[in-house]
């Protein structure tokens, strides 16, 4: 794709994760959560979050609308919202 002389000191970096996670953000510490396996299959184009009344909610748009409702309450729960 790219000839040899246009990579001639580009950047390179290692890839050591494959899978779809959030990083939810608990006072400025990151915790990284991985998505359960049902959206590890599709693909993830918009992430909702919200928190109101102390409930956290959150929606993964191009998955949302193929789950069944049983599903997505799994994936909450999986998530800890």
């Amino acid at each position: 794709m790219f000839g040899r002389e246009s990579l001639v000191g580009a950047a390179t970096f290692d890839l050591d994760e494959l899978q779809s996670v959030v990083f939810i953000n608990d006072n400025g510490n990151l915790k990284k959560v991985s998505l359960p396996k049902e959206a590890q299959f599709s693909s993830i184009h918009a992430i909702f979050a919200r928190k109101n009344d102390n409930v956290s909610e959150m929606f993964l748009a191009e998955i949302i609308l193929r789950l069944n409702h049983n599903l997505v309450v799994k994936m909450a729960q999986w998530l800890g919202l």
